[in-house]
């Protein structure tokens, strides 16, 4: 009877472990902290002068990510006077990850809204092009 209760007492621990390992992975992943700059160059991976005020003509947005995940999808999508003109797909390589994406503005209200791959809205900045 003791080797019983010794086998059912481990299987019940296996089942519990294996139980909290499943659920434990299957948790959506963290949505990544981003921080977005915008400015007429990037040099060294840095904005150079960031604003929200502008003149037409190539145009950067900065982004900064951070994450749990190391590998995982986004896209700048850039909209003027509210209608999209642009989208660009980028592709994140690391827990920490410094990118950006340009294009060439004209005058009007700007928006830059970045998304995760399933297209969730994970954070949007405004600049105006004067």
């Amino acid at each position: 009877m003791r080797s019983t209760v010794m086998i059912t007492v481990a299987a019940l621990l296996l089942v519990g472990a294996t139980w909290s390992a499943a659920t434990a992975d299957d948790d959506p992943p963290k949505r990544p902290g981003v921080e977005m700059l915008f400015a007429k160059q990037v040099q060294d991976r840095k904005p150079v002068a960031p604003g929200t005020t502008f003149t037409l003509g190539k145009l950067y947005c900065w982004t900064k990510l951070t994450s749990t995940e190391s590998h995982y999808l986004i896209a700048h999508h850039w909209i003027k006077n509210g209608r999209r003109v642009w989208r660009q797909p980028i592709r994140i390589r690391s827990k920490k990850w410094v990118t950006w994406s340009h294009f060439k503005v004209t005058p009007g209200r700007w928006t830059v809204r970045v998304t995760d791959g399933s297209g969730l809205q994970l954070h949007a900045a405004d600049f105006t092009v004067k």
